[in-house]
């Protein structure tokens, strides 16, 4: 697909910008818009650039097939590193969950990188992205959209069920299949294998053979069970809705065992998800995905914030698991770190509602339109779980895979990683334009292939 080489509209909108408090406008500025509601220009100091024209190149030695990513920018050494002793001159920049971080672990860090704005649109995308502009619409109080297709429902979100859709609905390719391992590192620095995963994807809104979606769901989704032992040969499949009043989601279950496809319906909100060793709630997959009543979502102001971006490094064939995942934390050498403009969306609590969080706060990316961090408080107010994405730039695509994460349990003191591309020579990551067979996503494809 032919990628954008120069933006074919501008836009004037008032936007918060710079380095703002949450939930408040110390100054609007207009700025000029990308087709997809990012600023075009730089920042005030040039720290963020503006957005290139041109894409990053294919580094030398990839493998077309291999499934596997390599670092483009593993010429590039951190510019500074922040700690827990100098967080205070960078305060502006650091989000909540990260200081509460790097004040609970001495050996935490953030090595600062030059950002680099690597997300592309392709033609088709940015075509239907600048249809939304006119034909998306919120509907049944935030729980579902309608009359939108491809990626960005709302390039210039006005609320925060917009934003939050836009996330739902952010560019990734048309499908997606991958094996990764998932872990639970426990308080005492224990390792433990939760899920060495076969998934595959597919996203229907981003179907380039149609034009609008067909039927209720805008993204299904089936993984199996490679191991641990006592996982083998387990077999999942969920749908994700475009509206969640119409049509909820849904989860089945194959167990071998039993030899026999169920629904689950509890699978949802915050039910502990087995797949993940109880570790993350079903609705913190990728930071948050599924039904999105039970909270109220605002726009809490926009910022430049250091993210987790193009971490290709942490995700590499002969990466020693023994060195990546420390006692207390992710190794801070392997995290690559970049000052982005993210939008901050507040998610509290509704009156008479039930979930374990009181409130949470997501920092989502004005160019990728993914949730890179989020933090989750309790009843009390206290600070109880700080995720993160590690996204990996599939520079064959020129577009960043959002789908791997990183939740740090402050409470149990345990963290897990989720759907880590690196180690084994084993793992892979394939994208695709092209939808797979869509009879591979039913509950009959899962006895079908199902083995004792």
């Amino acid at each position: 697909m032919t990628m954008m080489q120069n933006f074919t509209r501008n836009s004037i909108a008032a936007l918060v910008c710079g380095s703002l408090s949450l939930g408040a406008v110390s100054s609007l500025q207009a700025q000029e818009l990308t087709p997809w509601g990012a600023v075009k220009g730089a920042n005030a100091d040039g720290s963020i650039p503006a957005y290139p024209d041109k894409g990053v190149p294919i580094p030398e030695g990839h493998k077309d097939g291999r499934g596997q990513y390599l670092d483009p920018f593993a010429d590039e050494k951190p510019l500074y590193s922040v700690t827990a002793e100098n967080m205070g001159q960078y305060a502006e920049h650091i989000s909540e969950g990260v200081k509460g971080l790097l004040k609970r672990f001495p050996t935490y860090r953030m090595d600062i990188y030059p950002t680099h704005r690597t997300q592309r649109y392709s033609d088709w995308e940015l075509e239907q992205v600048k249809l939304n502009t006119t034909r998306s619409k919120l509907v049944n109080d935030g729980e579902g959209v309608e009359n939108s297709y491809g990626p960005v429902p709302f390039p210039e979100p006005k609320d925060g069920y917009e934003l939050m859709w836009n996330h739902f609905n952010r560019p990734e390719a048309t499908t997606i299949q991958f094996r990764m391992p998932s872990y639970l590192v426990d308080a005492s620095g224990r390792r433990t294998l939760l899920a060495d995963l076969e998934l595959q994807s597919n996203k229907l809104t981003q179907d380039q053979t149609r034009d609008s979606l067909d039927g209720d769901y805008k993204q299904k989704v089936r993984a199996k069970y490679l191991g641990p032992p006592a996982q083998s040969g387990r077999q999942v499949l969920w749908y994700y809705s475009q509206d969640y009043q119409k049509a909820d989601q849904v989860f089945y279950i194959y167990t071998p065992g039993q030899r026999r496809v169920r629904i689950a319906p509890d699978f949802g909100y915050d039910t502990p998800a087995s797949s993940y060793g109880g570790a993350i709630f079903y609705d913190e997959v990728s930071l948050f995905e599924g039904r999105p009543d039970r909270f109220d979502f605002k726009i809490a102001g926009k910022k430049e914030v250091f993210v987790p971006y193009n971490n290709n490094r942490m995700n590499q064939v002969g990466l020693d698991p023994d060195e990546l995942f420390g006692k207390d934390h992710v190794n801070p050498d392997y995290w690559r770190w970049e000052k982005h403009r993210v939008w901050v969306l507040e998610a509290t609590l509704k009156e008479g509602a039930r979930h374990v969080y009181s409130k949470r706060r997501f920092y989502i990316d004005e160019d990728t339109w993914a949730m890179l961090m989020v933090e989750t408080y309790d009843h009390a107010g206290e600070l109880y779980r700080v995720g993160m994405i590690n996204p990996v730039f599939m520079y064959d695509k020129q577009a960043s895979w959002t789908n791997s994460f990183v939740m740090y349990d402050l409470v149990k003191n345990n963290y897990v990683m989720a759907n880590w591309l690196g180690g084994s020579k084993r793992n892979y990551l394939r994208p695709s334009d092209k939808l797979l067979n869509p009879n591979q996503f039913v509950p009959d494809a899962l006895r079908a292939s199902g083995i004792r």
